[in-house]
């Protein structure tokens, strides 16, 4: 297994998964040149991918969507919902969707999805299993245990991280925008992330911190928040093996 996260934040959001036989997009939320310029060290070109899996449809997840499917044929799975919803502005992606409801197959690996709780039309995450499992756990206000059943004995999982409570509390958003984050339908806050891993029945070989926020976070407050609740919890910090996204451009995770 092969993670290559290209970005991860506010700013976008989209990573390479290389597992088994098949090479997945995770989300589409940067440009597609900034796509294909990520995939050449890596050998790759757009036509090497053998799909692409949409978490929901807000920009940040589905911005380079219209350009890449303009150029290149791509499966794209994602709830039939979240495909109605993007193919509003994307209206080439009726053309390569593919539904994902529960449980699919891509060459020789599984993929499943499970809702998450965001303000999308049909939000989900999802654990791709070929051998090892990787799960996606991001864009989610609440951890709840349909979530962490899902993503309990993951071997690789990306967790939201996105804010710190107090720095977004004093902040610059506007209190709207605040109550949205902090919301059971907005982003998994630090303290959470470290509390979700301390519920996990299996120990993962590597744990990923992303989706940060940029003004609400920072990614040495996010992970001393985590091991603090690690602490706490009577386990050792070092027992985890943490890589904290700044904003993700690069990162690979091998296992």
């Amino acid at each position: 297994m092969r993670l290559t996260v290209i970005a991860s934040g506010s700013r976008g959001n989209c990573a390479l998964l290389e597992i088994g036989n098949a090479r997945l997009l995770l989300d589409c939320g940067i440009s597609c040149k900034r796509i294909k310029t990520a995939l050449q060290p890596l050998g790759l070109t757009p036509d090497d991918l053998d799909g692409i899996l949409i978490t929901h449809e807000h920009t940040d997840h589905t911005t380079g969507l219209k350009t890449l499917l303009g150029h290149h044929h791509i499966p794209v799975y994602t709830r039939p919902k979240t495909m109605a919803a993007i193919g509003r502005t994307v209206p080439n992606i009726g053309d390569t969707f593919n539904p994902l409801f529960d449980r699919i197959t891509v060459k020789d690996v599984t993929v499943e999805a499970f809702s998450t709780s965001h303000d999308a039309t049909d939000s989900i995450g999802f654990s791709v299993t070929c051998g090892e499992k990787f799960s996606l756990a991001t864009d989610l206000g609440i951890m709840t245990d349909h979530v962490l059943a899902s993503i309990i004995d993951a071997d690789v999982l990306l967790l939201e991280a996105n804010h710190d409570r107090q720095l977004l509390q004093r902040g610059s958003y506007p209190p709207p925008l605040k109550k949205r984050i902090l919301s059971a339908l907005g982003h998994l806050d630090n303290r959470t992330a470290g509390e979700t891993l301390c519920r996990l029945t299996k120990r993962p070989e590597h744990v990923i911190l992303g989706h940060m926020s940029e003004e609400n976070n920072r990614p040495l407050l996010a992970r001393q928040t985590v091991e603090a609740v690690i602490s706490e919890a009577g386990m050792l910090p070092s027992s985890f093996n943490i890589t904290v996204l700044n904003q993700g451009d690069g990162t690979v995770v091998s296992i």
